[in-house]
């Protein structure tokens, strides 16, 4: 939405009669606009206008114009600040989500790698640990039928370097679980901050409907202002200095053109 409308209302405001404006009424029924603190009158309804509609409508609606109308240009401008600064907001916390998903996918990556490298590498080498225990004893068996002495000894040797493997497979076996271990700890303490960005762009989702409800609240009450001028009569708007004055005619004016986006003075 443009800021000429602000712009607009501001500039159809200037140099009129400060607030407050209030509704006068006499004993005779007449209807005006004044200004009480400086005794002076905005807007007076014609006599024989007094006692039909739209006539007195008219009048409260112009009393009621200095005020409203600075109220409505202040909430539509904070309105805007609150939105823009939401949406400020709404990026950084998505740009850090993108980070977060990015070291996700890469734990994720990290895990499947070590399912499907370092434990298949650890299974073969403790396979193949265990088929040269099974041969070595195997080996001895056959020599002790055939020289229990020498070639038992030899036998028990292979035993042993076959033991020393077994015992390797397994000690890195325990190394590859501690590191899934520690991965599964920095997994988890991922997704914990995961769950406090989610949770603060849930707040941001808050705080920008409180602000679009804010905007919405001051564009009904632009809209209350356009049909409360919808209501007025259009009469032609005589210049400055001219002998046929135009009084709260031209104030109506004023306010419908800064509803309409016509600029001009």
């Amino acid at each position: 939405m443009s800021d000429d409308i602000l712009v607009r209302a501001e500039q159809a405001m200037e140099g009129v009669t400060p607030e407050p404006w209030s509704l006068y009424e006499s004993e005779g029924h007449q209807v005006a606009a004044v200004n009480r603190d400086v005794k002076f009158f905005i807007a007076l309804l014609h006599p024989d206008d007094c006692g039909t509609e739209p006539g007195p409508s008219n009048i409260r609606f112009i009393a009621a114009a200095r005020t409203l109308v600075p109220d409505l240009s202040a909430a539509l401008r904070e309105a805007r600040i609150e939105v823009a600064a939401t949406r400020s907001h709404a990026g950084m916390l998505e740009a850090e989500a993108g980070i977060l998903r990015t070291q996700r996918d890469e734990a994720r990556a990290e895990v499947e790698r070590l399912r499907e490298g370092d434990w298949a590498l650890l299974s073969r080498n403790l396979h193949n640990a265990e088929a040269g225990r099974d041969e070595a004893r195997a080996e001895v068996e056959r020599l002790r039928a055939a020289d229990p002495l020498y070639r038992v000894h030899h036998a028990i040797t292979c035993a042993g370097d076959a033991a020393a493997a077994i015992l390797q497979a397994q000690a890195e076996r325990d190394e590859a679980r501690a590191e899934v271990q520690s991965l599964g700890d920095r997994v988890d303490a991922l997704r914990e901050h995961v769950g406090i960005e989610a949770r603060a762009c849930e707040e941001w989702e808050s705080n920008a409907e409180s602000a679009e409800a804010g905007r919405d609240e001051a564009l009904a009450a632009i809209a209350r202002v356009r049909e409360a001028v919808a209501g007025q009569p259009v009469c032609d708007v005589h210049p400055d200095g001219d002998p046929i004055a135009c009084g709260w005619k031209r104030a109506v004016a004023d306010i419908r053109r800064a509803l309409d986006g016509d600029d001009r003075g």
